[in-house]
């Protein structure tokens, strides 16, 4: 009996060990992600290059400026702010308010409808009661 209490309440503990380690790398993970995606969108992705132009043939140029990154979340957040973590609130919160309450009334089915066929399926068409013979015409 003694035995059986020991080994119930080893289990346990390195259960909830296993949960609270586990939840641990899970954040720290979480953290390192967030952390990575900060750095690229740091990366400056600018670019610019000239055409050419020569033997009847040409190509254009093109270049692209990339705003600065508090530049670009004063324009995401809409009211001029860069506190990342009040954009993150203001987008969850907005999230939540349009969430649709989903619905509990039951569906009414009529029994008397035929039913669709999906779009895989052949649909099958009901035999006739009295199908008219088909004659085949003799030969000259």
């Amino acid at each position: 009996m003694v035995m059986s209490a020991e080994v119930v309440t080893l289990g346990t503990v390195g259960v909830l060990g296993a949960i609270v380690g586990l939840n641990a790398a899970g954040t720290a993970v979480n953290d390192e992600l967030k952390e990575v995606a900060s750095a690229f969108r740091s990366l400056d992705q600018s670019y610019a290059y000239r055409g050419h132009r020569s033997c009847n043939a040409w190509t254009a140029g093109s270049c692209y400026i990339q705003q600065d990154v508090q530049t670009s979340l004063a324009e995401i957040s809409g009211d001029g702010s860069v506190d990342i973590r009040g954009i993150q609130q203001s987008v969850e919160q907005d999230r939540k308010a349009l969430a649709k309450p989903a619905t509990t009334s039951p569906v009414q089915i009529d029994p008397a409808a035929t039913p669709t066929p999906l779009p895989n399926q052949i649909p099958v068409t009901e035999p006739k009661a009295n199908p008219e013979p088909t004659t085949v015409p003799a030969k000259p």
